[in-house]
């Protein structure tokens, strides 16, 4: 009989996510009674997988696209860090409720120190989610003065704006996608030093296949060559190989590093809630390269 109690990974698509392989590989460096599971998860069962947590079948759960907009009003509590970047990512049970917190701005934050990628004055954020919100929230964090958005949905880009503005030291705009694919003289976001990737195009797919090749031409098509500023890119999509949005950034000569390390640094912040545990950092990252195939870019 198995009498571990269950982290779950609550999203859609989850197939591809290797947070099981090294949160797994901390719990039981620790003998910790836990086992961290992805679930396909679709907005319908939300509500039911959220009660299921405060009634004690799960100590807690991440949650991953398309759902972290969708959680602050299935929880009970919702932590500064979260309300402020507006996305819930962890799930934790405490004394019978639900707290919803956000440890992707931490991590991302983590992963553009790592790449000296966490100073600057223009920055660039490419998507309008869940992601793009905790995107948006470091890059404040960082220091950046002037931040945009660019986004196929200028409504949606405009509400994630308008939510974020009046909490961020940072002036934000917004760009319609199919602006930003033509230079426009004088155009901001064409001095910005760092852009950051936060779609979901291209997530799971391998190279080669017609969806990568597809995805990949799409990030082509920027003005990649009037970015003269730019001194790299941080994707927050990984997979085993290179992302399409990566490969497009290198053959335009640009440096940049996926969400793989993010995974690990976000990781290890809702371990530590999960299990008021020191996480044991050397064993997680390890089983998450074994998992990937590489090393963290």
């Amino acid at each position: 009989m198995n009498s571990k109690l269950s982290i779950w990974l609550l999203g859609d698509p989850v197939g591809h996510s290797m947070s099981p392989a090294f949160q797994n590989a901390g719990l039981t460096a620790l003998g910790l009674p836990l086992v961290y599971a992805a679930r396909r998860t679709s907005p319908g069962e939300l509500v039911e997988l959220v009660d299921a947590i405060r009634q004690g079948q799960a100590v807690g759960a991440n949650v991953t696209l398309p759902h972290k907009g969708a959680m602050g009003v299935l929880v009970d509590r919702i932590s500064p860090s979260a309300r402020r970047a507006g996305a819930i990512n962890t799930l934790v049970k405490v004394a019978g409720e639900v707290e919803g917190h956000n440890t992707d701005v931490p991590g991302l934050l983590r992963a553009l120190r790592e790449r000296d990628l966490a100073s600057g004055q223009r920055a660039v954020v490419l998507g309008a989610g869940g992601a793009a919100r905790a995107a948006v929230v470091a890059l404040d964090q960082a220091g950046f003065e002037f931040i945009t958005i660019i986004s196929r949905d200028v409504g949606r880009a405009e509400i994630l704006r308008g939510e974020l503005a009046p909490g961020c030291c940072a002036q934000l705009s917004v760009v319609e996608a199919a602006r930003a694919a033509e230079p426009v003289a004088g155009a901001p976001w064409l001095g910005a030093e760092v852009m950051v990737h936060a779609t979901s195009l291209g997530v799971g797919e391998v190279e080669g296949d017609p969806a990568f090749v597809e995805a990949e031409a799409v990030w082509r098509a920027l003005p990649w060559h009037d970015l003269g500023k730019l001194r790299g890119v941080h994707d927050m999509c990984y997979g085993r190989s290179e992302t399409p949005f990566l490969s497009a950034a290198r053959a335009a000569g640009v440096k940049g590093g996926d969400g793989l390390s993010m995974l690990l640094y976000q990781g290890l912040e809702s371990f530590l809630m999960w299990t008021g545990r020191k996480p044991p950092e050397a064993v997680m990252r390890r089983a998450l390269e074994e998992a990937a195939g590489r090393p963290l870019a």
